[in-house]
């Protein structure tokens, strides 16, 4: 993909993107693909007091050093099918190679026993460290595998203790990074017992 495109309905057709198997170029930033480590995208409406007045898609891409925002802006349905066709071009572009990118990274991570931070929560072989929610002493909580309860709404993911609902979270796709790959990675580990490539899983209980 290699072209000019405009981002808004009453924009023009000014700004370059360029993407390839190695590089992707846009807004004079470049991003090798190899270094991309984050990966967010969410659509929301545009309301004036009670009405509709557009509706905003966004793609953003990070690496250790920079960020990549593509941001479409579409009013009152003008253009909608650009918009709708350049989004579907961009996403087929993008994101199956880097979500799968970003997801055998995680993998490997909690593999060897690592951590993964998501928003405000923190991942390990033990369960889900939720950093906004503290016990009594201060401590963040901790939901184990086992006790994990998880459910995808239409602009979120929310975390709960199945033994104890007053302890849950939610991440919102809009503001936190990887959220379709932590998903997918949820899958992995309660529903493939993707924990059990691990040794001494057996001490999760799963």
């Amino acid at each position: 993909m290699n072209e000019t495109i405009k981002l808004s309905s009453f924009g023009r057709k000014n700004k370059v993107l360029l993407i390839n198997e190695e590089v992707i170029q846009f807004n004079r930033r470049t991003i090798f693909r190899k270094d991309i480590i984050g990966i967010k995208q969410y659509a929301k409406a545009l309301q004036f007091y009670r009405f509709r007045v557009g509706e905003q898609h966004y793609l953003g891409l990070k690496t250790a050093t920079q960020q990549l925002d593509i941001l479409l802006t579409c009013y009152f349905d003008i253009d909608q099918d650009y918009f709708l066709d350049l989004e579907d071009r961009i996403t087929a572009a993008i994101w199956e190679q880097t979500t799968d990118q970003i997801w055998l990274r995680h993998k490997e991570i909690l593999k060897n026993n690592g951590t993964i931070a998501v928003g405000h929560c923190q991942v390990s072989r033990t369960g889900i460290t939720l950093h906004k929610a503290t016990d009594l002493t201060g401590k963040p909580l901790l939901i184990t595998w086992p006790e994990l309860h998880y459910q995808i709404l239409h602009d979120r993911l929310v975390l709960n203790n199945q033994t104890d609902y007053a302890i849950y979270t939610n991440l919102y796709f809009k503001d936190t990074w990887n959220l379709d790959v932590f998903i997918a990675l949820l899958d992995w580990i309660t529903q493939e017992n993707g924990l059990g490539e691990l040794p001494e899983a057996n001490t999760l209980g799963l």
